[in-house]
């Protein structure tokens, strides 16, 4: 079976549009174990993206779910904790550190948008919508 990343190499030479700007929309082609889209037309990959092994990334989160379960609750846990220890307390002055730590997270929200609104496009108009995707495997 020919690796993704050979597969993707391949594919990306064959779709050369100019000498500075290699091709990185493929066509849909998914995956036997998972059915994950892993050359998407609609969305031009990253080079981390292309050297992910997707279906390792799969598997890992489906044997490991208990994490995300337990991260949330130490967040969960820890927020209202630090709340309760500083309600007798003088405030911290990091009005500035509070800005950086907001304009970075609203930084990330905007990548985040715009590396997800393709998906979701591209999900809406498939035939069977978002239905579909979450409903059929």
């Amino acid at each position: 079976m020919e690796s993704l990343h050979a597969r993707m190499n391949s594919t990306a030479t064959a779709f050369h549009l100019s000498s500075d700007f290699q091709a990185s929309t493929f066509s849909p082609k998914s995956s036997s174990s998972g059915g994950l889209i892993k050359d998407p037309t609609y969305l031009r990959l990253w080079e981390f993206e292309k050297r992910t092994d997707q279906d390792a990334w799969a598997e890992w989160h489906k044997e490991n779910w208990q994490l995300a379960v337990l991260s949330s609750a130490i967040y969960l846990v820890t927020i209202f904790g630090i709340k309760g220890y500083m309600r007798e307390r003088a405030p911290f002055r990091i009005r500035t550190l509070l800005f950086f730590w907001n304009a970075i997270l609203a930084l990330f929200s905007i990548i985040g948008f715009f590396r997800s609104a393709p998906e979701l496009e591209f999900v809406l108009r498939k035939s069977g919508g978002i239905h579909d995707s979450i409903c059929r495997r």
